[in-house]
């Protein structure tokens, strides 16, 4: 008899949006238990690890390029999260769970400033990875930009599915 180890362990959540409206996703983050999971170390000295999501959503799921365009992702975003926009590293008032996807409207549809067509309406396939670096970055900007700059100690994707694009009318 065969056994399996299954090491997937996201989940499948299909999303559905509309074309030019501005999408926005807010991840509360809980272990098995329903115990919040800091995001941000609150204490230098504490071994909490520094949290990042990244979404892509791309044309089929078989799409491998890197990078934006054919075969690659139509939209690559980072989640924000409380306390890193700064040129420093996030402090104990900045204590969070919560990771926020937003996509603005011109990214969802048409730029009415330069008429670029950025997505149509269809459907297309997601993921979010949830990145796990052990250490705080060297900043250079900001603390957001620094750790999204290194490679990740960790990662797992948490969330995937379809992403359904249903077409709008006003531009």
């Amino acid at each position: 008899m065969a056994n399996t180890l299954n090491l997937d362990r996201s989940q499948r959540l299909d999303v559905v949006c509309k074309r030019g409206d501005t999408f926005k996703m807010n991840l509360e983050l809980k272990d098995d238990d329903g115990t919040a999971i800091e995001l941000n170390p609150t204490n230098p000295q504490e071994t909490t690890p520094y949290y990042a999501f990244k979404m892509e959503v791309r044309a089929a799921d078989t799409d491998d390029v890197v990078g934006p365009g054919t075969g690659g992702y139509e939209i690559q975003k980072f989640a924000t999260i409380k306390g890193r926009t700064g040129a420093s590293a996030p402090t104990a008032s900045d204590s969070t769970n919560l990771a926020n996807f937003k996509i603005d409207h011109e990214d969802m549809g048409i730029n009415t400033s330069n008429s670029t067509n950025n997505l149509d309406a269809g459907v297309y396939v997601y993921d979010i990875e949830k990145r796990l670096y052990n250490s705080a970055p060297a900043i250079t900007s900001t603390f957001e930009a620094a750790l999204h700059a290194e490679t990740p100690d960790d990662v797992e994707t948490i969330l995937y599915g379809v992403f359904t694009v249903n077409e709008d009318i006003t531009l």
